[in-house]
């Protein structure tokens, strides 16, 4: 015969006595974007920048479902199996958080950082950026960049390129008249087909000297750029004259750079 009067059985958990459940795997998981964001630097095409997102994105999705599945074994996560939000770190961090009655600052700062970490991923990566992109800006790949950037300097043992002055001022510099100040130098971007193209143009002694720069711009990473051409009035260097432009220009003789 049952016995109703016994008190009922209580099988619920005091979470205040079970061992502390250790958050650094979460933190991983919220500043992991941000990681990122340094590592882009090097990442130099457009393949390497989506396998690197790709990579962050499955990593912090593999360790949210390394870490639930944890939770459900010590009976903390209810239900058995993985839950949906593991897809949404920054969702499933602040599910975790209140699950695990973790009030605080502490707590209050990861779920803060894990959403202030993702936003700037989401804003500041590669991709997002050169989506953004204007005129001015594809004009500051070539201006605010050194000569090192450009890929046809020539091949000359008793020359070496100018690595310490961009574009913009050794052009400047190479277009001034001696005992004057530097001339202005104007860009222009314009895009033909899948080529881009950058002209710096400037005066010097009354002759206008126009500098035709191919970028070499995937989307994502810009390698550097190409100098095509050179054009005084209108008029085209020559090849000789323009392998000599370059050397004048944006290089130093060998004995000169030691002196």
């Amino acid at each position: 015969m049952n016995d109703f009067s016994a008190e009922p059985r209580n099988d619920t958990i005091d979470i205040t006595k079970l061992q502390p459940v250790s958050s650094s795997l979460m933190w991983y998981v919220a500043l992991l974007p941000a990681f990122a964001i340094f590592f882009e630097m090097y990442a130099d095409s457009r393949l390497l920048g989506a396998f690197l997102w790709g990579l962050v994105i499955a990593v912090r999705i593999g360790v949210c479902i390394f870490d639930n599945k944890k939770l459900i074994r010590m009976g903390l996560w209810r239900g058995s199996k993985v839950t949906p939000l593991v897809l949404l770190p920054v969702m499933y961090i602040g599910k975790r958080l209140k699950i695990i009655h973790r009030p605080g600052f502490r707590s209050g700062f990861l779920g803060g950082l894990a959403v202030a970490c993702v936003y700037l991923a989401a804003t500041g990566n590669g991709f997002v950026e050169a989506m953004g992109y204007e005129d001015e800006d594809y004009c500051e790949l070539v201006s605010s960049y050194y000569a090192t950037y450009i890929t046809n300097l020539p091949d000359d043992e008793d020359y070496i390129c100018d690595s310490y002055q961009t574009i913009s001022d050794l052009i400047a510099k190479y277009c001034m008249d001696e005992g004057t100040k530097a001339p202005a130098v104007e860009y222009e971007f314009e895009e033909r087909g899948e080529k881009k193209t950058v002209t710096a143009s400037s005066e010097m002694q009354g002759v206008v000297y126009e500098f035709e720069f191919l970028i070499d711009f995937d989307g994502y990473y810009y390698s550097g750029c190409e100098l095509r051409e050179v054009r005084a009035d209108g008029e085209a260097l020559t090849d000789d004259e323009l392998e000599q432009l370059m050397k004048d220009a944006f290089m130093h003789s060998v004995d000169e750079y030691e002196e």
